[in-house]
């Protein structure tokens, strides 16, 4: 397999993603309640057929952090954010704009891969993690559910394999399928990045 660089993500961009999970934890869950989709065009609302990968309703845009606009906890933040920009010398202008929204769309992402990781199988990040050194067939993708369907066979007895890879491919868009082929997608290189780099576990117990 081939080695999984770490993101480096500027210090504001950190700050915001780490305070963020650590302040809103309750929203995050009842986030990952709502979650179904998230593509090329960002949240998306589809049907997701498993159980407990499902029952998901998403905003069409993220929704703005419900905090009283003299939080401490925002005042420091932006306090941090402006000495950023001033340390990298970037005051205003296109450079401040585009910089801010880099910020925004790193935060955005880890956000929805959050979600996506507490939604995620072990047997599912087991295949990526085949996936991710080479294209495999159907059947050999299938071996990771059988197993799977085995060892917890209560989690697996009313979710197909159809739905199982339903869920990669259609929910996380980790996957490309192309007839019997199974394929690691952009998405899945840049979500096994992700765990890698915050630290988190390749192995879950499902």
């Amino acid at each position: 397999m081939e080695v999984l660089k770490i993101f480096a993500w500027p210090l504001a961009a950190i700050v915001i993603s780490v305070t963020g999970l650590l302040l809103f934890k309750l929203q995050l869950a009842a986030l990952l309640a709502r979650t179904k989709s998230f593509g090329k065009e960002g949240w998306l609302g589809i049907d997701v057929p498993s159980k407990s990968q499902a029952n998901v309703e998403v905003p069409s845009e993220p929704q703005a952090l419900a905090l009283p606009s003299d939080s401490f906890l925002i005042t420091n933040l932006q306090t941090s954010i402006t000495k950023d920009l001033k340390t990298r010398q970037i005051v205003e202008g296109p450079a401040r704009e585009a910089y801010l929204i880099r910020l925004a769309a790193e935060a955005q992402l880890g956000m929805v891969f959050e979600i996506l990781y507490s939604l995620v199988y072990g047997s599912q990040l087991a295949v990526l993690q085949m996936l991710n050194t080479g294209p495999q067939s159907t059947a050999n993708v299938h071996l990771f559910y059988a197993k799977a369907t085995e060892v917890y066979p209560s989690l697996y007895q009313t979710y197909t394999f159809a739905e199982w890879l339903g869920w990669l491919q259609n929910v996380g868009h980790f996957v490309i399928r192309e007839g019997d082929m199974v394929s690691i997608a952009a998405e899945g290189r840049e979500f096994l990045k992700f765990v890698v780099g915050r630290g988190y576990s390749l192995f879950k117990n499902s």
